[in-house]
């Protein structure tokens, strides 16, 4: 405490008892016998009291007899003997709104039925979407520069109906509906929800709910401040937020959604937001069609990079249907750069792959369907996780490739061993499904303590 807060100790000590009330049984109705909610008077908990040199010691009983005199606590005196040395202080529970009021304080349970009444705006389906919604349009229309006039309100109106369903479809279920359902549910039982919400600030909450919505509604590929302007008008704000927002989005999706093993970055990318431009690097044979310029891979050395904004204008032209022999996908940029072989097109996917790198994995895919296509990764949990979700996320039949025994054999020199994740990883991976293909080189890595990085392989 620091001086100021110590000299008044009345109001110190009932909001110390008020804590202590908020986090019994009594607050949240549980109590099965009669309880009180007291604070002992030790030495440890307020020594001055204690200190013979202490003036406070007077003060702290002319405050306290004040503030049992107005009914809101009972002090205890050692062996009975009023006016000597306080063993307790006991709060009166049938005061508790008088208490409240005399320390300034919010009652728990008003901030909670804030929180929920937040969540009961984004989920009760009532056809209307949060009023906060309503802010992001407004904040996307000024982001896009359209000026607001009456001959278009029809136009708004549609465009926010349209946007309201999509919001309470993610709503009803999907990862916003999951998180508000843990927080819900976490509040109604008394439990805490401090890793994602400052009870004192239900605007702050607001704010995560808005920019969770947008970021699962978002369509368009943007940079992360552009987007932060759509939402908030704000360039800055979205950045605040974007930590706890990715962790959310994380932790509350469900497996198939490839959310788990993302980095945050890797996620906001999953929706389309980007905190630089994104490109897509590709070498080997083929031919493009950008715009209505060509490009034979061939002729270059090193490939080249694509731009997502450019992406939508690339074709893989027919004729890659003839000189391409195999299409591979590589984890790391060093062995992407390393990668060389004949009538292969090389795609690097610089680890999880993105909306932008499927969508140009499924257009080659359409123009050549009857070659291999391989995934070139680190033979550990995480080569084997990128090619499982590349083979689930874009449908298409990846082979692992130079991710079997043979290599860890042969340059298992270079390898490291594995950690009690890795193994706990590995087991979990041996009884999926999925990785039925990767069963024997799971199972090998397991029994000889091994992974290893695609850079050692040559």
């Amino acid at each position: 405490m620091n001086e100021d807060v110590m000299k008044r100790y009345d109001d110190w000590i009932l909001d110390r008892l008020l804590d202590k009330y908020e986090h019994s049984l009594l607050f949240y109705g549980k109590n099965k016998v009669n309880i009180s909610v007291a604070i002992n008077f030790t030495k440890t908990f307020i020594p001055e009291y204690f200190n013979e040199s202490s003036v406070a010691y007077t003060d702290i009983h002319t405050q306290l007899e004040d503030l049992e005199g107005e009914g809101l606590i009972r002090l205890c005196w050692k062996n009975g003997k009023r006016g000597g040395v306080i063993e307790k202080a006991v709060l009166d529970s049938g005061r508790l709104d008088e208490a409240y009021a005399r320390v300034g304080r919010r009652k728990k349970s008003d901030k909670a039925n804030e929180i929920l009444g937040i969540i009961e705006e984004y989920t009760a389906g009532n056809g209307k979407a949060p009023a906060s919604e309503k802010g992001e349009t407004e904040g996307r229309e000024k982001a896009e520069g359209r000026e607001e006039a009456e001959g278009n309100g029809e136009a708004a109106e549609s465009e926010e109906k349209m946007h309201n369903v999509q919001v309470e479809a993610e709503c009803a279920g999907g990862i916003l509906g999951n998180f508000l359902e843990f927080v819900r549910t976490r509040l109604e039982n008394g439990e805490s929800v401090a890793r994602y919400i400052d009870m004192d600030d239900a605007a702050a909450f607001r704010r995560l709910c808005e920019g969770l919505s947008a970021v699962i509604n978002n369509k368009s590929e943007s940079y992360i401040r552009e987007f932060s302007v759509q939402v908030f008008n704000d360039s800055k704000l979205f950045e605040k937020i974007a930590g706890k927002a990715t962790d959310i989005l994380r932790i509350f999706s469900d497996d198939s959604q490839g959310l788990k093993e993302l980095n945050d970055e890797q996620i906001l990318e999953e929706f389309n937001i980007y905190r630089n431009p994104t490109y897509v690097c590709i070498k080997g044979s083929g031919t493009l069609d950008i715009g209505g310029n060509r490009i034979v891979l061939e002729r270059l050395k090193d490939g080249i990079g694509i731009s997502s904004d450019d992406l939508d204008r690339v074709k893989i032209c027919p004729e890659s249907r003839i000189s391409v022999g195999t299409v591979v996908t590589v984890e790391n940029l060093t062995s992407f750069h390393r990668f060389c072989q004949e009538r292969a097109m090389v795609i690097y996917l610089a680890g999880y792959h993105n909306e932008v790198k499927r969508k140009l994995l499924k257009e080659i895919y359409t123009v050549i369907p009857d070659v291999p296509y391989r995934h070139f990764g680190d033979i550990d949990c995480g080569g084997f996780k990128i090619w499982e979700n590349l083979r689930e996320r874009t449908e298409i039949p990846f082979e692992p490739m130079r991710m079997g025994i043979a290599e860890l054999k042969a340059y298992g020199a270079f390898g490291r061993q594995l950690s009690e994740t890795d193994r706990k990883e590995i087991r979990k991976m041996l009884l999926c499904p999925a990785y039925a293909e990767a069963v024997p080189v799971l199972g090998f890595m397991l029994s000889h303590n091994l992974k290893l990085e695609q850079e050692c392989i040559v």
